[in-house]
């Protein structure tokens, strides 16, 4: 199950981080905070503002949709097989 995580850090600072499902950790707070509430804060507010947040794509060349369609050639087997 996915989580957010409130910790403090060697310097006696607050930070979060969230754990994915797969227990892989994929964001962290970028500072550390003096006191736990302004570490929520932070939280609760990348929380409200990740449930609107669109998606782009930036794929320049290795956007698949634009890969063309393979050739129908048959395909030659390597020499030595």
């Amino acid at each position: 199950m996915p989580k957010f995580t409130v910790y403090t850090d060697r310097d006696e600072k607050f930070r979060w981080k969230f754990t994915a499902s797969n227990k892989r950790v994929v964001a962290r707070s970028g500072k550390g905070y003096g006191r736990k509430e302004e570490c929520l804060q932070s939280l609760g507010l990348l929380q409200k503002e990740i449930s609107g947040a669109p998606v782009r794509h930036r794929l320049g060349k290795r956007d698949p949709s634009k890969t063309p369609a393979p050739s129908a050639s048959p395909r030659t087997p390597p020499v030595g097989r």
